[in-house]
C-alpha cells in the first residue's frame, strides 16, 4: 500500500488521474517537507533516503537534501562573543530553530537522525508522473516506497518517490544546484566582531541568478540570467526599527549583537 503524502505550493490535494509526466509548471520552486511529515523515514541517517520520478514507466534519481535543525538558544551561533557582549547563553533566553552544522557555533544536531523538526527538500521541477508499474528502482530497499503528490492550486501536479537507501546511492544523485563561494578578506575580531567589520567577497549563484555579499549582512549586488547577468541591486537594506536610521546592515555587520541609544529624530 503507497502512503499519499498530498503538499502544494498553498497546498491543496487533488484526487484526480494524471498521465505519465509532471505537469507542474514550477521551474524554480523548492518543495520542503517537515520530518514530521516523513514518519516512515524516523530514525534513518540523512545519507539513508533518496529520491526518484517516473516517467514513461522509467525511474531517474532526483537529488533530495535533508537539513538538520534544533532547538537552541537564540544567542548560539555567536559562540564565544555572545558572553563578552554581555548576552550569554541563558535559559531566559527564548529558543528558535536553526539549522546546524558541526563546523559553526550551532554545531551538529543533537539528533543525528531524520527526526520531526528537520527538513527534506527537492525541486519542483524534477517531479515526474504517478508510478504505475510494478518495478521499482534498484539500489532502494524493498516496502520503503513514499509518494509525494505535489499539486499547484495554479494547475498542474506531479509526483516524487522516497526510498530508503540501500547504500550505493547518493541522495544527490550527482546533480549540484547551487554554488557557493566564499573569501574572508579581513578579519577584524574573526571568528565573531565586537568592534569591526569582516569584509568578504561571497557568491551564491544558480543557473537563474547570482547574489553576492561583501560583508556579513551587505548583500550588494543581484544578477539575473535572463536579465544578461545585468546588476539589479545597489544594496539590500534592513532596518530592525522604523524610522531608527542606526538600526540597519552597517551597524549589525561592524558590531555584533551591539546595543545603542536612540538619537532623537532619528
Amino acid at each position: 500500500m503507497i502512503k499519499n503524502l498530498l503538499l502544494a505550493f498553498g497546498l491543496f490535494a487533488s484526487l484526480l488521474t494524471y498521465g505519465q509526466n509532471s505537469t507542474l509548471n514550477r521551474p524554480k520552486d523548492p518543495v520542503v517537507i517537515s520530518g514530521g511529515s516523513l514518519s516512515a523515514f524516523a530514525t534513518l541517517n540523512p545519507t539513508d533516503i533518496v529520491g526518484f520520478k517516473y516517467v514513461q514507466g522509467i525511474w531517474t534519481q532526483i537529488p533530495v537534501q535533508v537539513d538538520e535543525r534544533a532547538l537552541l538558544d537564540i544567542v548560539t551561533p555567536y559562540g564565544p562573543i555572545a558572553s563578552v557582549t554581555g548576552t550569554p547563553l541563558s535559559p531566559a533566553n527564548p529558543k528558535i530553530y536553526f539549522y546546524c552544522d558541526a563546523s559553526t557555533y550551532t554545531g551538529a544536531d543533537p539528533t543525528p537522525t531524520f527526526d520531526s523538526d528537520d527538513e527534506l527538500v527537492f525541486m519542483a521541477q524534477d517531479a515526474g508522473g504517478q508510478f504505475t508499474g510494478t518495478t521499482l528502482p534498484g539500489g532502494v530497499v524493498p516496502g520503503t516506497k513514499e509518494q509525494i503528490t505535489i499539486t499547484d492550486p495554479l494547475g498542474g501536479v506531479g509526483y516524487v518517490y522516497l526510498f530508503q537507501n540501500a547504500g550505493s546511492l547518493q541522495p544527490s544523485a550527482g546533480v549540484k544546484y547551487v554554488n557557493y563561494s566564499s573569501n574572508l578578506t579581513s578579519t577584524a575580531g574573526f571568528p565573531a566582531n565586537k568592534t569591526g567589520t569582516n569584509t568578504e567577497n561571497t557568491t551564491i549563484s544558480t543557473a537563474h541568478y547570482t547574489w553576492h555579499f561583501s560583508a556579513e549582512w551587505v548583500s550588494d549586488e543581484l544578477k539575473l540570467v535572463k536579465g544578461n547577468n545585468t546588476d539589479i541591486l545597489d544594496r539590500y537594506k534592513n532596518f530592525f526599527a522604523d524610522g531608527k536610521c542606526i538600526r540597519d546592515e552597517d551597524i549589525f555587520s561592524g558590531r555584533e549583537m551591539l546595543t545603542l541609544p536612540v538619537k532623537p529624530g532619528l
